[in-house]
């Protein structure tokens, strides 16, 4: 598999976790979630807050269960090799909820190998962007 292959596999896995998460679908358990940030992991998020590892979790963790209508999606992934260790990726997030139009995020990722994590790939950084 190609490393355009695993970060797009890692995205849209991630994503997924996230709707089924908040639809209550899956076991409550954010281990999958938890396992792939770096210790020193943080989300600049739409609002320009910057929200760090442990936060992070705190707020999934709370979000089990809470979205039961809500659809999630990825698209366009972009790949950004930087090193040997260090991948880059810019994509965007689309979310939908309550029959409402989707909204647009466009997202810019970094991250880290690792052969524990589960596509091989730490997220380490995360910057989110309303889009129009």
């Amino acid at each position: 598999m190609s490393i355009f292959e695993i970060v797009e596999k890692e995205i849209s896995e991630l994503h997924d976790f996230f709707e089924k998460y908040f639809k209550g679908k899956i076991d409550s358990n954010i281990y999958r979630f938890a396992k792939v940030l770096d210790r020193n992991f943080e989300l600049i998020t739409p609002s320009a807050d910057i929200v760090g590892r442990n936060e992070i979790i705190d707020i999934i963790k709370k979000s089990y269960n809470t979205r039961l209508d809500i659809k999630i999606w990825t698209e366009d992934v972009k790949i950004l090799k930087i090193s040997d260790e260090i991948i880059g990726a810019i994509y965007f997030e689309l979310q939908k909820s309550n029959g409402s139009e989707p909204t647009k995020r466009i997202s810019s990722a970094l991250f880290r190998k690792d052969e524990n994590a589960p596509n091989g790939l730490i997220w380490i950084h995360v910057h989110e962007t309303w889009m129009n």
